[in-house]
């Protein structure tokens, strides 16, 4: 009898070290992020700029020739171009958040990827669309609290300029992602979360929105524009195009090992997308949701390999 209750006694106050350990360590983690003033800050990468040349002033005619030569994604003409004229590199001032003390406005997406990614620091993630930088991130909260660094792609140049005045320590490019394998200019309907590429006569119809024209680049050509193949998290919502975007990506040259997709505007449809995305060596995780329909994502986590 003695025996069981020391053993049960030792056993209760193990799981309670382990409970306070694991707490403290979160609460120090989440502190160690704060200035004096209390606000959340990020060390600066210096190797997450990228030098730049702006010397030639005229570029976009040469941008122009190769939209209209539909050159490959890898061309040296267009990855030079995007390097020094369309990527921004990362800001160093102060965060300036609508909501500062809102560490994770994403539906649920980042503190699932967090966990998975069993609270990784300094990773790298890329969020396409990306709003203005706050609203509904999902990795403002990485960002701030895991000290990663990314890159946000925003099509609407109005969102976009919400997004520089947030200082998010990340690359950002006021473009869209390309649904051909080489760059094109497109029509895009602007309705801040709902924005998206006109391809037919039912996108120029239906809700209301301004028209624009807009610069489209594959996603690969951007990412070699910022030296990065290597991605942690990768956020897709593009309002229909996901599944296109995706099949521009050549996956044996780019390493993602999560991504979150929406699937709501899909013609293909969710299963599809699960079907080409798990063919491509990923495992479906779970659907992310919302009630006001801010979430409809599938998130995916690249598969293990198992060596024999």
């Amino acid at each position: 009898m003695v025996k069981t209750r020391v053993c049960t006694t030792f056993v209760a106050v193990f799981v309670v070290f382990f409970v306070l350990t694991i707490f403290v360590y979160r609460f120090l983690n989440r502190v160690s992020n704060k200035s004096s003033d209390g606000k959340f800050y990020i060390p600066m990468n210096p190797h997450m700029y990228i030098q730049q040349d702006k010397s030639q002033t005229d570029y976009s005619k040469e941008m122009d020739q190769l939209n209209r030569e539909q050159v490959s994604m890898d061309d040296p003409r267009l990855i030079q171009l995007i390097r020094n004229h369309w990527i921004e590199n990362p800001s160093d001032a102060e965060y300036n958040l609508q909501f500062p003390d809102l560490l994770d406005p994403s539906a649920g997406q980042a503190p699932f990827v967090d966990n998975r990614m069993s609270f990784k620091e300094r990773g790298f993630y890329v969020e396409c669309g990306a709003l203005d930088g706050e609203t509904r991130s999902n990795t403002l909260m990485l960002e701030r609290l895991r000290k990663w660094n990314g890159l946000l792609i925003e099509a609407d140049p109005s969102n976009y300029k919400n997004l520089k005045e947030k200082h998010r320590k990340a690359f950002s490019i006021n473009a869209c992602l390309s649904i051909y394998p080489f760059p094109v200019i497109m029509e895009f309907k602007q309705r801040f979360s709902q924005g998206k590429l006109i391809e037919n006569e039912r996108d120029r119809g239906g809700k209301k929105g301004t028209i624009i024209e807009v610069q489209c680049f594959p996603l690969y050509s951007i990412l070699l524009a910022i030296n990065v193949t290597r991605i942690d998290f990768f956020s897709l919502d593009v309002e229909g195009d996901e599944l296109k975007v995706l099949q521009t990506l050549p996956f044996d040259q780019v390493d993602i090992e999560m991504m979150t997709v929406e699937y709501k505007h899909i013609d293909l449809g969710e299963d599809y997308l699960k079907n080409y995305v798990e063919n491509k060596g990923y495992d479906s995780l779970v659907k992310i949701g919302h009630y006001r329909q801010w979430a409809n994502d599938i998130i995916f986590k690249k598969r293990k390999r198992n060596f024999r």
